[in-house]
């Protein structure tokens, strides 16, 4: 099925958080981007707490981590693993970052329209270009924030950052009548470029006017899960 428009692409991503390792979710969403993404190489990284599958091409990342408490991500079975987050990347900035340096491309499938009931009610549209002061606009007041302070300048160590806490419904994508029709997570909105450091960062034309470097969908039963 081709994710023609920006509601049904973002809505589909949402749908993602939650599922299995061995599921093909992830796979189909994938099959989207055009034939031949199977043979884009994916990289696999497991540790004790958590597994990530990875396509730098595709400027995606999925981040697994055990459904029950006790569990080690490095040993459990794809079945035991649940989806709690999707990194996406924007195109590589100019100056020197984490990102940029492990070679990350820009997630092709935007632009993303999600169409937000809480905290407001309104379409979050997503293009390469959205800068911070836009997902303010958009969003009010992050929950939370911070990065990008005066030890990090040079480009070492993440930017500044904001995370919220939404619901999303289907929008009315005549595609998405299976699965609930609104969906709880945790936007996590990492900004790019010298800007978006130093202790000038907060400022309107500083991380403000900065665009975004990652965008990372947190699913909200992470905690139930660790807490099973």
């Amino acid at each position: 099925m081709v994710l023609s428009s920006p509601s049904h692409r973002a809505w589909r991503l949402l749908q993602l958080l939650g599922s299995n390792e061995c599921s093909t979710s992830a796979t189909g969403y994938l099959a989207n981007f055009g034939p031949g993404v199977e043979a884009v190489p994916g990289e696999t990284r497991a540790f004790k707490d958590v597994k990530y599958r990875s396509f730098k091409q595709l400027g995606l990342s999925l981040q697994y981590e055990p459904d029950a408490r006790g569990l080690r991500a490095d040993q459990c079975e794809p079945d035991q693993l649940k989806l709690i987050a999707i990194d996406l990347y924007a195109e590589p900035h100019i100056v020197p970052s984490s990102a940029a340096g492990k070679g990350w491309q820009g997630f092709p499938a935007l632009p993303l329209a999600f169409a937000i009931t809480v905290p407001v009610a309104r379409d979050l549209v997503i293009d390469r270009n959205t800068e911070g002061h836009s997902f303010v606009r958009q969003l009010g007041e992050p929950a939370r924030k911070g990065g990008g302070g005066a030890g990090v300048v040079g480009g070492m160590g993440p930017g500044a950052w904001m995370e919220w806490r939404l619901t999303a419904s289907n929008g009315g994508v005549p595609e998405a009548d299976d699965g609930p029709a609104t969906i709880k997570f945790r936007l996590m909105v990492e900004l790019g470029g010298q800007a978006a450091l130093g202790h000038d960062r907060w400022e309107p034309d500083r991380g403000g006017a900065s665009t975004w470097k990652t965008v990372t969908l947190i699913s909200d039963m992470q905690e139930a899960f660790k807490s099973s």
